[in-house]
């Protein structure tokens, strides 16, 4: 886990509003959110999670910590005759997975490329466009629960998908 104090945010939104974060954390694995969200500073002083920062303006520094999901794989996790089922990190760009998708033959989110953002944050809204959404090929989530400190696996039932919404709004 990447830790960083008084750290310019500019480079981490697309507005390149330069304004400090008081931490700057980027979590590459399950351990790595734990620890994170171990610590009394991050608990008592507020975070934020923030991907790709196409949807924030900030206006003023930030006290608390911002989080940073870094995880970049994408693996076949199954396949059988009918489907293939993908694990994508979180931090993955949106648009990478479906061009990933695309050029491995694997159809079912075409329609959704050129969205914005990482996919750690599509299943908060729901993403989607030209008729399809999210639900409509979306499997499992794993989350970290910072309220029981505990990690879930969150299936497509659970999520109580809408228009632009799920369970993690």
């Amino acid at each position: 886990m990447k830790i960083v104090e008084n750290i310019d945010l500019a480079p981490y939104n697309s507005f390149g509003v330069s304004v400090k974060a008081a931490r700057y954390a980027e979590v590459t694995s399950a351990e790595d959110a734990a620890e994170l969200f171990a610590r009394p500073e991050v608990t008592e002083q507020g975070w934020m999670a923030l991907g790709d920062g196409c949807n924030v303006l900030f206006t003023k520094d930030y006290d608390g910590t911002i989080v940073r999901v870094a995880d970049y794989a994408i693996d076949i996790e199954s396949e059988d005759s009918e489907s293939v089922t993908i694990r994508v990190g979180g931090g993955v760009e949106w648009d990478d997975m479906v061009e990933w998708c695309v050029e491995h033959n694997l159809w079912g989110v075409e329609n959704l490329s050129l969205i914005p953002g990482e996919v750690g944050a599509s299943a908060v809204q729901n993403i989607g466009a030209y008729g399809q959404e999210l639900a409509d090929t979306f499997v499992s989530a794993d989350v970290y629960d910072t309220t029981t400190h505990s990690f879930k696996t969150l299936v497509k039932s659970e999520m109580g998908f809408a228009y632009r919404r799920s369970l993690l709004n």
